[in-house]
């Protein structure tokens, strides 16, 4: 059976002149930026964990207020933050849920059911307050399973300040303050701008597309799908086109009804995918979220778990690449 193993490395320099350098806007990346938001997973009875670290990168006081959200995007509580010049600080998903209160069921609202165990699964924004623009965060998550003895990481995407495409229109590639989008219209206005072919010019995108893998080296094998969306819509069945490692195509669907979801991928997969005695269940598939709406934002990441005998758990974390697709009339 074919196996193909693709390992990508982006390299960038940071060119310190009047002001930082920056990405690609629309594409959730490892620049630095202004602000951020981040999911967080806990066991409610303590274990498995979900850390954030955040540092700032350019020597200047950067202040936050952040506000805790269940997956439906009710607002539970909030609170103000700050780092200092060069300084790192940490939060975790447990605390995060431990600080809203019982009252009204509210932080009832953060508790899922995964296999058996029940989690607080909730979302984070972070926003500026103060002076912003300076583009100095970095944002790490961490999830962390003593008891297994499990971690996996990723960077979290920041949203940029931007204030270099003002002939674009608001909600094109930026919102308010000139902060990035992660959304179709600024991922496909962007590439069009970098390759000269629309300067000044705006076009609807037409298509944000997903590419999540998924892995599944046992039985007891899990591939999740955690995806954050700015809106609760579109709630409807989502079309998946899969492929295994042998690139057979098989269709189906998946649900994603909230702005925070979380889905056992690999459970989804039509079954004939693979033959009866492959010792992996491994693939890809596209994700094309309909009705689109290029102005939604989305961000996603695949996390592997395999937890056997001890010494043999294991876990990963990956952010789904993506790729955005511009309208043919302005």
């Amino acid at each position: 059976m074919k196996k193909i193993f693709t390992i990508l490395a982006v390299l960038g320099a940071l060119t310190f002149i009047a002001v930082p350098a920056q990405a690609l806007i629309g594409m959730p990346d490892d620049q630095p930026g202004d602000e951020f938001t981040w999911w967080f997973l806990a066991e409610t009875a303590g274990g498995l964990n979900t850390l954030l670290v955040v540092y700032e990168v350019y020597g200047n006081t950067a202040g936050f207020h952040y506000t805790i959200y269940d997956k439906s995007s009710d607002t539970l509580t909030d609170a103000d933050v700050a780092l200092t010049p060069n300084d790192m600080d940490a939060w975790n998903g447990y605390a995060m849920a431990k600080s809203v209160t019982e009252e009204q069921g509210f932080r009832d609202k953060l508790k899922i059911t995964l296999d058996g165990v029940e989690y607080y699964f909730g979302y984070v924004k972070f926003a500026r307050t103060g002076d912003t623009g300076d583009n100095g965060i970095l944002a790490k998550t961490f999830i962390l399973d003593i008891q297994h003895g499990t971690y996996s990481e990723s960077n979290v995407p920041v949203n940029e300040y931007n204030s270099n495409i003002s002939n674009m229109p608001v909600g094109a590639m930026v919102v308010g303050a000139n902060l990035e989008l992660f959304s179709g219209n600024a991922l496909s206005n962007a590439q069009r701008v970098q390759s000269n072919e629309g300067t000044d010019d705006y076009r609807v995108a037409t298509e944000l597309t997903l590419y999540p893998r998924y892995f599944k080296a046992s039985s007891s094998g899990k591939s999740y799908l955690i995806l954050w969306k700015s809106t609760n819509a579109p709630t409807g069945a989502q079309h998946l086109t899969w492929y295994d490692n042998d690139e057979t195509p098989k269709s189906g669907n998946i649900l994603l009804p909230y702005e925070l979801n979380i889905v056992d991928i690999a459970a989804l997969a039509p079954p004939d995918l693979w033959p009866a005695d492959a010792p992996f269940k491994e693939g890809w598939f596209r994700l094309n979220l309909t009705p689109f709406d290029p102005f939604l934002q989305v961000t996603a990441w695949t996390w592997t778990v395999d937890m056997g005998a001890a010494g043999e758990s294991w876990t990963s974390l990956a952010p789904v690449a993506r790729s955005a697709e511009p309208g043919l009339v302005d």
